[in-house]
């Protein structure tokens, strides 16, 4: 029972934070290319990059979206090390369906099926993008503000004291070396 309750409680935060996102995005919408992987720079919160994953739904390169959805993952493990009270399935689970919200049934399975094809390359492309940019920049507010929500610890959500670098390598080797 507690699971669904933590569930439960993760999806309306989820919403919520989705809604946020959309009023901010609704007065700036333009029509827009899929961004490259290296415009998914170091400042770019998870929540920005699940939106540039929709928008390449249709793209004619597959690569290319499963290395920017490649790139949140990574982000996701790096932000589960700094915040207290999180968990890296909770996290994994939450990115996801952030990233597919915006997509339809179509764009979900065409996703899957060139994820089967393309992961590799895509695996390949993002980790090494991301070595090159480094540990992200950005406060993970949204991250802190779901462990708040979740956990009856009170420590839930405070940034913990890590050396970024050290834990971005650490990061990355286990991310990258997996397949």
């Amino acid at each position: 029972m507690k699971q669904k309750q933590y569930i439960t409680t993760l999806v309306l935060a989820f919403v919520a934070a989705l809604a946020i996102q959309n009023a901010q995005a609704d007065g700036n919408r333009v029509t827009r290319e899929c961004q490259e992987l290296s415009e998914i720079t170091p400042d770019v919160e998870l929540p920005m990059i699940a939106a540039a994953v929709s928008e390449c739904a249709n793209h004619s390169d597959p690569s290319r979206k499963l290395s920017i959805f490649l790139s949140g993952l990574i982000k996701v493990q790096f932000d589960t090390r700094r915040v207290e009270g999180t968990s890296l399935g909770s996290a994994t689970m939450f990115y996801q369906m952030l990233t597919f919200l915006k997509m339809t049934e179509a764009e979900k399975e065409q996703f899957k099926r060139d994820g089967k094809e393309f992961a590799e390359e895509a695996r390949v492309l993002a980790c090494a993008e991301m070595r090159r940019q480094g540990p992200p920049t950005y406060h993970p507010s949204w991250f802190v503000n779901v462990a708040q929500q979740k956990s009856q610890h009170e420590q839930a959500g405070k940034l913990k004291e890590i050396d970024a670098a050290a834990e971005w390598d650490a990061v990355l080797t286990l991310f990258c070396s997996a397949k």
